[in-house]
C-alpha cells in the first residue's frame, strides 16, 4: 500500500483493536484471506499490549482491509481516543475477564458485570461511560459482520451503577467579578486578564480559544466562528482538529466586554506586525 494507505491502516488498527475479544472477528477474516492467498497474509492478533498493536506492521498483499470492521458512525467515536486513553482501556481489558471472552459469547449480563467491576476499581462514572461507548461501537462492528445479533453494551449505564458525577456549577456574577479583580491586580495572572474575560463571556474551551485565527473573528458583525481547536500530543506536538460532534461547530456572538477584550489582545500583535 502507499503511504496514505499505511497511515489509514494504522488508524483502523487502533479502532478495531479496542476490544481484545474482537480478535476472533479479525481472525476469521485472516483465515479466509490465507485460504485465498496461502502464505501471503500476515495474521493480526487482537491480543498483546496496546503498544504492540499500535506498532504492528502493515499487512501483506491480499489482507482484507481493516476498515471492513469499522461501521459508519462507529469510527468517529473510537478513533478520537487519545493514545493514553487507548492504552488505558487496553490495559483494563487485558486485566479483566471480559477481554478474554469470545465476542459471540458476551451477554448483556456480562457487560453489566464489567461495569460493576470497573466501579469497584474506583473508576469514575464518566470514564466508565466513555469506555462503554467505545466497547459498544466495537461490538456494533460484529453485528455488521453478522458475528452476533445483539449488542451486549446497548443499555443505560445509570440503570446499573449510580451516576455520581458532580454537576458543573457556573460561576456567579459575584464570583466572576472577584476572580477578574484578583487577576487584574496580580503581577503573575494579570497578563491573562483579557483571555479569561473572553473565556467567561463566550464559553469557549481553552483549546478552541488557542486555535482561533484572524479569519475566525468577525469584528464587523461581532461574531466568533468556531470550527476547530488546537491540541497537543506528546508524540506529534501541536495539531489542529475539528470538533468531535457537529454541535461543536458554531458561531458565538461577542458581548461588549468580549469585543473590548479582543481589541486589547489584538493591539500588541498589530503593533508588532506594523513594526516589522
Amino acid at each position: 500500500p502507499d503511504a496514505a494507505g499505511v497511515a489509514d491502516w494504522h488508524e483502523e488498527i487502533k479502532s478495531a483493536a479496542l476490544v481484545i475479544s474482537y480478535k476472533n472477528v479479525v481472525k476469521k477474516e485472516d483465515d479466509l484471506a490465507n485460504q485465498q492467498f496461502p502464505g501471503k497474509c500476515q495474521k493480526f492478533d487482537g491480543g498483546g499490549s496496546a503498544a504492540q498493536i499500535r506498532g504492528a506492521e502493515p499487512p501483506a498483499a491480499g489482507r482484507p482491509p481493516i476498515d471492513t470492521h469499522v461501521p459508519e458512525g462507529g469510527r468517529a467515536r473510537m478513533s478520537t481516543m487519545n493514545p493514553k486513553s487507548f492504552a488505558r482501556l487496553m490495559k483494563l481489558l487485558e486485566a479483566d475477564k471480559l477481554g478474554s471472552c469470545p465476542i459471540d459469547s458476551v451477554k448483556p449480563s456480562d457487560a453489566k458485570e464489567w461495569a460493576l467491576r470497573m466501579k469497584e476499581k474506583g473508576i469514575s462514572y464518566k470514564t466508565i461511560s466513555n469506555d462503554k461507548r467505545s466497547l459498544k461501537a466495537a461490538f456494533y462492528t460484529a453485528i455488521q459482520d453478522d458475528c452476533i445479533r445483539k449488542n451486549p453494551f446497548d443499555f443505560q449505564l445509570n440503570t446499573v451503577i449510580e451516576d455520581d458525577t458532580e454537576p458543573k456549577v457556573p460561576l456567579t456574577a459575584e464570583q466572576e467579578e472577584s476572580l477578574l479583580s484578583f487577576m487584574q491586580g496580580d503581577s503573575v495572572y494579570q497578563k491573562y486578564f483579557d483571555e479569561v474575560i473572553i473565556l467567561l463571556g463566550t464559553g469557549l474551551r481553552i483549546s478552541e480559544l488557542c486555535g482561533l485565527t484572524e479569519t475566525d473573528l468577525d469584528f464587523e458583525n461581532r461574531v466568533i466562528n468556531v470550527d476547530h481547536q488546537l491540541l497537543r500530543s506528546a508524540e506529534t506536538g501541536y495539531y489542529i482538529e475539528k470538533p468531535k460532534t457537529q454541535s461543536g461547530i458554531r458561531q458565538i456572538p461577542m458581548s461588549e466586554k468580549v469585543y473590548e477584550a479582543w481589541a486589547r489582545v489584538e493591539e500588541p500583535q498589530k503593533s508588532e506586525t506594523d513594526h516589522y
